[in-house]
């Protein structure tokens, strides 16, 4: 999940506030809530807009697995 934010100051904070009320929603998925483990987050600056601005990468891993038999179908 990517989360850009501008701010002319401070713009470290404003990414940790966003981060900080996404961590809680993201546990709470529905269906893959027990699957879901939070790897870290990257912070640093985004070329993709036409002014820079700050991003904060945050990664999650999903654990799950499959039948042998059948790979379509979840475990």
């Amino acid at each position: 999940m990517v989360i850009k934010a501008k701010a002319a100051v401070g713009v470290d904070d404003v990414l940790d506030d966003l981060c900080a009320e996404v961590e809680p929603l993201m546990v709470d998925v529905p269906g893959i809530e027990d699957q879901l483990e939070f790897v870290g987050t990257t912070m640093g600056l985004s070329q993709s807009l036409e002014q820079p601005c700050g991003e904060a990468r945050m990664t999650y891993q999903i654990h799950y697995q499959t039948a042998a038999s059948d790979p379509g179908t979840a475990l």
